[in-house]
């Protein structure tokens, strides 16, 4: 494996108590670092059984980045309370400065022993120089492995602690027919020769759910109505990497705004008081339908439901209400589509029991 490359995406990362290692990478048009929790919360064991996400946001514009000294810290994101693990969100104003090829998260399925290599900063207290330990690991299903490794395993437990210290966030890396994978992050060492690292490929999935969530932007507008009251419309840019955008209802529509809908088309419809911003039920497919086309008036934009293949895609951009089904745009005859909270099925328009609501998207 060229180290060249791979000392590109190392930095070291100081918190309040202690530096650390970290790994840059790239996520759409952002800029991402991998790091261990306790760089920034010190704990003695280094083992994070809880850490205060709100206070270290407070402290974010304490933290430093070498080598690159200017870099802001945007956002903090904990994607498991019980796994020392966090990632940093470059601020825009300085990913710039930032050269890095993309870097993908090693996914193959495998079933035996292999090598990698962990990078770091291990030497806080003498020179900020990145070091490399060529290790072998075995393929886990679990959110941590270990690897082995012989540079580790000469030296003696004193210098363990003395040269070890700082690699706690360093990355594990791989190569696959030439290309760098980012395998894990290093968090501590184990045993006489063990380093212990945070398995990326099993929190994959909760990995892109989180980070695709920080690239959203959340939009507002307001109508004014015909009877002068004003309709409050929230919804989500989601911008995709085929350069599509799609702008969908943050939530679902609520009763209360599909009774001023009602109200304005001669609809007859009655709630329950304190439904108010519940979403709405008891409306069918063509219920929906119309309240989308009214919408799309309002708006002067095309607006229509969700249909099931944008369903699977934005999956992981907004969140299902709990219980709560909601309407499909596409469906054949009676047969119509809704999304529930473990995926889509084709039910008929007279199954009456179920409960479904319905959310709008704004095509661009």
């Amino acid at each position: 494996m060229d180290n060249n490359r791979l000392k590109n995406y190392i930095v070291q990362v100081e918190g309040s108590r202690l530096k650390g290692s970290g790994v840059l990478f790239k996520y759409f048009n952002d800029v991402y670092i991998f790091t261990a929790k306790h760089n920034l919360e010190y704990t003695e064991d280094q083992k994070i059984k809880k850490i205060d996400i709100n206070k270290l946001q407070k402290e974010k514009n304490d933290i430093k980045i070498y080598p690159y000294e200017n870099l802001q810290i945007e956002d903090i994101i904990e994607l498991d309370k019980d796994l020392d693990i966090l990632i940093l969100k470059i601020d825009k104003s300085s990913i710039d400065i930032i050269e890095i090829n993309s870097l993908s998260i090693f996914d193959k399925i495998l079933n035996n022993s292999l090598s990698c290599t962990i990078v770091g900063y291990p030497k806080i207290r003498n020179d900020k120089s990145i070091e490399f330990f060529d290790c072998t690991y075995e393929v886990s299903d679990k959110s941590t492995f270990e690897v082995h490794s012989d540079k580790v395993n000469a030296l003696s437990e004193k210098q363990k602690k003395k040269e070890l210290v700082g690699l706690s966030g360093g990355g594990a890396f791989v190569e696959s027919n030439g290309q760098i994978y980012l395998l894990g992050i290093q968090i501590r060492y184990e045993g006489f020769s063990n380093l212990e690292c945070i398995n990326l490929q099993i929190l994959l999935e909760q990995i892109n759910k989180k980070l695709i969530k920080s690239n959203i932007e959340t939009v507002e507008e307001k109508i004014k109505l015909n009877n002068g009251k004003i309709l409050k419309l929230e919804f989500v840019k989601v911008e995709l990497e085929d350069n599509k955008t799609l702008y969908v209802g943050k939530y679902p529509v609520t009763f209360e705004e599909y009774d001023l809908f009602c109200k304005e088309v001669g609809k007859v419809f009655t709630f329950l008081k304190g439904y108010e911003n519940k979403p709405v039920g008891n409306v069918n497919w063509n219920d929906s339908n119309q309240y989308c086309k009214w919408l799309s008036k309002k708006i002067d934009q095309k607006c229509t439901l969700i249909n099931s293949k944008d369903w699977e895609i934005l999956e992981s951009y907004i969140s299902k209400e709990k219980n709560i089904n909601e309407w499909c745009k596409d469906g054949v005859g009676n047969e119509k589509k809704i999304k529930t909270d473990f995926g889509t099925e084709l039910v008929r328009s007279d199954l009456k029991k179920l409960k479904i609501s319905f959310r709008y998207n704004i095509l661009s």
